[in-house]
C-alpha cells in the first residue's frame, strides 16, 4: 500500500511538473509571438491605409481630403504645398484616416488661405 502511494505521488509530482514546464514554453512562445507581431500589430495600428497613387485613394475615400503622407516622419501635405508627393519616402492616404492615426499636418499654410 505505501508503495502504491509512492508511486501515486511521483507520477503526480512529475505531472505538476510537465504542466509546469507545458505553462512556461507557452508562456514564452506566446511572449515571442507578441514581441515579433508587435511592430507589425503597431504599424497596421498607427499608420492609415496608403496608396501608391492619387487616384487610387481619391476612389478609397470619395469625401475626404487626399494628403501626401512623408511615412517617415509622419506628417502629411496637401495638394499644392511644396512638399506633396515629393519627399523620397511617402504615399497618399486619406486625411481623415491621417488625423486617426496620429500624424500631423505640416507647418505650411494651406493651399488657399495664405
Amino acid at each position: 500500500m505505501a508503495q502504491e502511494a509512492e508511486r501515486m505521488f511521483e507520477k503526480n509530482r512529475f505531472d505538476i511538473r510537465f504542466v509546469g514546464e507545458m505553462i512556461w514554453m507557452r508562456t514564452h512562445l506566446l511572449i515571442a509571438i507578441l514581441l515579433l507581431g508587435a511592430p507589425a500589430a503597431a504599424l497596421a495600428a498607427g499608420q492609415p491605409p496608403l496608396f501608391a497613387s492619387e487616384e487610387q485613394a481619391k476612389q478609397a475615400c470619395p469625401n475626404d481630403i487626399v494628403v501626401w503622407l512623408n511615412t517617415k516622419s509622419g506628417i502629411y501635405h496637401y495638394k499644392g504645398q511644396p512638399w506633396y508627393a515629393t519627399t523620397t519616402v511617402g504615399a497618399y492616404v486619406c486625411k481623415a484616416e491621417a488625423d486617426q492615426a496620429g500624424d500631423i499636418p505640416g507647418d505650411l499654410p494651406l493651399p488657399g488661405q495664405q
